[in-house]
C-alpha cells in the first residue's frame, strides 16, 4: 500500500476506528498472505471494531472508493458519534427520582407464581410478569418493558418447565441474572434472597476518601440509593482526613450496616496505597475502584459486570462520565445533579450492550477489575506516591498479562474530578506529574502518550455545567 493511500486513510477515518495503526497493519499484511502476523492482526481488529466494520475494511483493499467506505463506517461504527437520545416520559422521570436499592424480579411463565411474587413484593421489590404464550414479538415486548419501567438490576425466574423465549435475550443483552429453579420450592423471602446472592457474583466497591466531607456524603449516598445489584459489599477507606470526614465515617461505621466496612489510616497513604488497603479487604469476584468525587447512577454496576462476565479476554472496564481526560468522557445535557439521572438513563438505554474497545487507558475514577487480574498483576503500584499514573501503570500491567480493557457505554458515573489535586498549586501539580511520568516511562521502557478524547469531545466539553 502506498504512503499516500495510508495518509489518506489515516486522515479520513481516524475518528471512525479505535486504532488506525492496527487498520494499517491489516492492510499491509494482506499484501503478503504468507505473513504470519495476519492472523493476530485480523483477530484483534475484529474484536476492536466489530465484525461488520472489519469485514468492510477487509473487502476494501484499496479497490472500493474510499468515500463509500467512510459512509458505511459512519453508520456501522456509530458509538463514535453520540446518537440522539429518546425522550423520557413524566412517569419515567418520576421513577428515576426514587431510590433504587432492591433488584427487580421478572417472572417469565404462563403461571403467576403467587408465593414468589408476594414474598418479593412485600420486601420492596418490583415484580413484572411476562406470559410468553400471549406475546407475539417477545423481544420487542421486553425492550418496551425494560425501558418504560427503568429496569437496570434484575433477576429472571421461570417456572422451570420450559425454555421460554426471551430469557436468553434478557440475560445476554441486558445482563440480567437467571435464577435456578430451586427458588420454586422456597417459601420465605430470606431463603429466596439467599439463593439470588449465591447465583450472582459478589462485587466489592472500594471508595477512598480524603477530606471533602460533603462530596463524600454525595458519593456514598448515591451508592446506597442507586445500587440495586443483588450482591455487593462497600469498603470505605479513609486516607487520613482532617476535615470531619473521619469522624463522620466513624459514626457511619457504628451503624453496623450489612456488607459495609470502614478502614481508617492515620495518615495520607496516597492513591495507590489507600486503595490497596481496600483491595486487600475485598472478598468479591470483581473489585470496583471508585473515586470519592463521584455520583453513581442506576445500573452502574450491572452495566460493567455483564461485559466482564461475557468476554473472558476483558480484564477491566470503566464507566462513561461527564468529566475525565480520556475516551470515557461524553457530552452531557444536564447542569446540576437533579438532571443527571434522566440523562444517564437515556444515554445508557441507547447504548445497552456496547463497549468502547481498547481506550489507551482507563481512568480510575471508576474501574471494575476481575479478581483473576488482581491475582496475576497484584495490587496498585505504590511507587507513584501521592498520585498520578497509577491507572496508566495498572492498565499496562493488565495488558501485559494478556487482557484487554474497555469502557462500558451502558454504565454512567458523574465525576466532579480531581478535587484533591485541584488544591495543589500549578507548579507542584506539574512537578508531581512529571516525576511520576518519568517513573512510568522507566518502569515500562516506553514513552508515555497523552490520553485522547473521543471524536467531538475536548477539554472544554461540559465545562458550563457542574464540575
Amino acid at each position: 500500500m502506498s504512503e499516500d493511500r495510508i495518509r489518506d486513510l489515516e486522515k479520513q477515518i481516524r475518528y471512525l476506528t479505535r486504532s488506525i495503526d492496527d487498520i494499517k497493519r491489516v492492510y499491509e499484511d494482506q499484501i503478503d498472505d504468507q505473513n504470519n502476523k495476519i492472523r493476530d492482526a485480523i483477530g484483534y481488529c475484529r474484536w476492536l471494531m466489530g465484525t461488520k466494520v472489519f469485514k468492510l475494511l477487509k473487502r476494501w483493499r484499496g479497490r472500493q472508493p474510499l468515500d463509500q467506505v467512510i459512509n458505511i463506517l459512519e453508520s456501522e461504527n456509530n458509538i463514535q458519534k453520540q446518537r440522539p437520545l429518546r425522550p423520557l416520559s413524566d412517569e419515567q422521570i418520576e421513577i428515576l427520582s426514587h431510590e433504587y436499592t432492591k433488584y427487580d424480579v421478572i417472572i417469565i411463565s404462563n403461571q403467576r407464581l403467587e408465593n414468589i411474587t408476594d414474598e418479593f413484593e412485600k420486601n420492596g421489590h418490583r415484580v413484572f410478569h411476562v406470559n410468553p404464550d400471549s406475546i407475539k414479538d417477545i423481544t420487542a415486548h421486553l425492550d418496551t418493558l425494560v425501558f418504560k419501567y427503568c429496569i437496570r438490576d434484575a433477576i429472571i425466574i421461570t417456572d422451570g418447565t420450559d425454555n421460554y423465549p426471551g430469557v436468553d435475550y434478557l440475560c445476554g443483552h441486558y445482563g440480567f441474572w437467571l435464577i435456578n429453579d430451586s427458588v420454586l420450592t422456597l417459601g420465605k423471602y430470606e431463603d429466596l434472597n439467599s439463593i439470588v446472592k449465591k447465583e450472582v457474583p459478589m462485587i466489592s466497591i472500594v471508595v477512598l476518601t480524603y477530606n471533602n466531607l460533603e462530596i463524600n456524603k454525595i458519593c456514598i449516598k448515591s451508592i446506597l440509593e442507586k445500587t440495586a445489584y443483588p450482591n455487593y459489599e462497600l469498603i470505605l477507606v479513609d486516607n487520613g482526613s482532617n476535615d470531619g470526614t473521619a469522624e463522620w465515617l466513624d459514626k457511619y461505621k457504628a451503624l453496623n450496616m450489612p456488607n459495609t466496612r470502614v478502614v481508617f489510616s492515620k495518615e495520607n497513604l496516597g492513591f495507590a496505597a489507600g486503595n490497596n488497603a481496600g483491595i486487600r479487604e475485598a472478598k468479591g469476584a470483581y473489585i470496583v475502584l471508585l473515586n470519592n468525587d463521584t455520583c453513581v447512577s442506576r445500573g452502574w454496576l450491572s452495566g460493567m459486570v455483564k461485559h466482564l462476565e461475557k468476554e473472558s479476554i476483558l480484564g477491566m472496564v470503566g464507566s462513561v462520565t461527564n468529566s475525565t481526560g480520556n475516551e470515557a468522557k461524553i457530552k452531557v445535557d444536564y447542569y446540576d445533579l437533579s438532571g443527571m439521572d434522566p440523562f444517564a438513563y437515556s444515554y445508557t438505554s441507547e447504548h445497552i450492550g456496547e463497549l468502547w474497545k481498547e481506550p489507551r487507558m482507563l481512568a480510575f475514577f471508576c474501574a471494575m477489575i476481575k479478581r483473576e487480574v488482581v491475582d496475576k498483576c497484584g495490587v496498585l503500584s505504590e511507587e507513584y506516591g501521592r498520585g498520578f499514573f497509577e491507572d496508566d501503570d495498572y492498565c499496562m500491567a493488565t495488558r501485559k498479562a494478556g487482557y484487554r480493557i474497555a469502557i462500558a457505554e451502558d454504565s454512567f458515573v458523574h465525576h466532579f474530578q480531581s478535587l484533591s489535586f485541584d488544591k495543589l498549586e500549578d507548579d507542584k501539580y506539574k512537578e508531581l506529574f512529571d516525576e511520576n511520568r518519568i517513573i512510568f516511562e522507566k518502569k515500562w521502557d516506553t514513552k508515555w502518550i497523552p490520553h485522547r478524547y473521543r471524536y467531538g469531545i475536548n477539554r472544554e466539553t461540559n465545562t458550563n455545567g457542574i464540575e
